[in-house]
């Protein structure tokens, strides 16, 4: 009775062992997805507007196939389509850093592992933000780090003008900006920045000088404010 009892228990146990194998129940032999890894290595950073492509793999203890998916979180950029392939080519949309994540899955067993890369979407800016021109002096924009195209605009064309190159010319005695606008490339968010333009008021002092016929010199004092 004994003798019986030992072997149905143990073809019992023998039935569960084969049993959690074939459901994949994880730390059993089934957990086959080793590893997961993202090209390139290194958090990326890109302009707003800006792409990058990245490629993943993965590796498979138990031979085979993987499946993949790609998700973004951070709200930053975009995922090209489609988003279920080895690679992806992610869009910078606004200044900021988003998450990357690559799921690979075991088709065999459903198990899964993952990996992760940061993508740093970073802003356009100046070379210099401000200058002062006395009039008719100029001076070049220099805008940086951006995509798509750049337009110019002056606050007071009295003050300053700016050429559709970003030359900008002094007229006149005053303060103005000049906005420097972007519209990136792949539908990312239009930046603005502001190029401070101050030219000086020129004054002579006195601004009258009788000279009598006896006189060999005047004194004339130039101020600039």
């Amino acid at each position: 009775m004994k003798k019986t009892i030992f072997v149905k228990a143990t073809a019992v146990l023998t039935m569960l062992a084969l049993a959690l194998v074939i459901t994949g129940i994880p730390g059993t032999a089934l957990a086959t997805v080793d590893s997961v890894s993202i090209t390139p290595p290194a958090s990326s950073s890109i302009p707003v507007g800006g792409q990058v492509t990245l490629s993943g793999s993965a590796t498979l203890s138990g031979g085979g196939t993987p499946t993949y998916a790609w998700t973004e979180s951070g709200s930053h950029s975009s995922l090209s389509s489609p988003t279920t392939g080895t690679s992806v080519t992610v869009t910078g949309l606004s200044v900021g850093d988003s998450t990357i994540r690559l799921t690979a899955t075991d088709p065999s067993d459903s198990t899964t592992d993952y990996a992760e890369q940061t993508i740093s979407v970073t802003a356009m800016y100046l070379t210099s933000s401000s200058i002062t021109l006395a009039p008719g002096s100029t001076s070049q924009i220099v805008p940086n780090n951006y995509t798509g195209t750049i337009t110019y605009g002056t606050g007071s064309s009295a003050v300053a003008t700016v050429s559709s190159s970003g030359l900008v010319t002094a007229v006149g005695s005053g303060t103005t900006n000049i906005t420097v606008t972007n519209t990136p490339a792949h539908g990312g968010a239009t930046q603005t920045l502001t190029y401070a333009v101050t030219v000086p008021t020129v004054a002579i002092s006195p601004s009258s000088q009788t000279i009598s016929a006896a006189s060999t010199s005047v004194t004339v004092t130039l101020n600039v404010t």
